[in-house]
């Protein structure tokens, strides 16, 4: 495949709510999406207090990231924290590796 042919790769930081309306805006661009996050869940935090005090259950407001793209076909979630970037290189250093 020629450089001009290749996917442009798109690396999201957090699966939050900015992380998770970006990943699924991208579901039909031609792009390799690989989103980023300490956790493998997203917290609906908005509904903690419920769960402090006993009406819900932690299951009710914490969903597991890859259930939540799962149908994206062009998205890879990976755990990993991000510890810095190197911007003149395009880089995402994590504490396991780097990524381009």
């Amino acid at each position: 495949m020629f450089a001009s042919q290749q996917k442009h790769r798109v690396v999201i930081v957090g699966g939050g709510f900015a992380g998770l309306k970006l990943a699924r805006s991208l579901k039909r661009a031609p792009v390799s999406v690989t989103l980023l996050d300490r956790r493998n869940f997203h917290l609906f935090q908005p509904l903690l207090y419920q769960v402090a005090t006993g009406i819900l259950s932690p299951a009710n407001i914490a969903t597991p990231l890859r259930s939540i793209v799962n149908h994206q076909k062009n998205v890879e979630v990976l755990l990993d924290e991000v510890v810095d970037f190197d911007v003149p290189n395009r880089k995402v250093i994590c504490r396991e590796g780097e990524f381009a």
